[in-house]
């Protein structure tokens, strides 16, 4: 394990009471944490200042779902009551891996 690495699983273990077992590379943020809406831009925004990583811009919405009962999730359950077919939401994966690179380097890179 890297020193960036383990001093990223160490800080999210003391602040976000995540088990160590939990805290792999291939870890997702929304979905092995359970990191999302309003806590997962918290996250990034704090893990970004703690480890001091520049980023001109990072698209939440492309990561994480929304949280709360908002517009989506509220169609969603309609929907739901009256037979629509869902269409999945598909969210780009964010793991501990790609936190780790943006560490490693200083920046986020946005990806495609």
């Amino acid at each position: 394990m890297n020193e960036a690495f383990q001093k990223l699983t160490e800080y999210i273990h003391n602040k976000y009471s995540i088990p160590y077992k939990q805290l792999t590379r291939e870890s997702e943020i929304e979905k092995d944490l359970k990191i999302t809406g309003d806590d997962a831009v918290e996250f990034i925004d704090d893990i970004f200042v703690k480890f001091n990583v520049q980023c001109k811009r990072f698209d939440y919405n492309k990561y994480f779902e929304p949280e709360g009962f908002g517009f989506i999730n509220f169609n969603k359950i309609i929907g739901w009551f009256i037979k629509l077919p869902q269409q999945p939401t598909i969210k780009q994966r964010l793991t501990l891996g790609d936190i780790e690179h943006a560490i490693t380097t200083g920046v986020w890179e946005e990806k495609e």
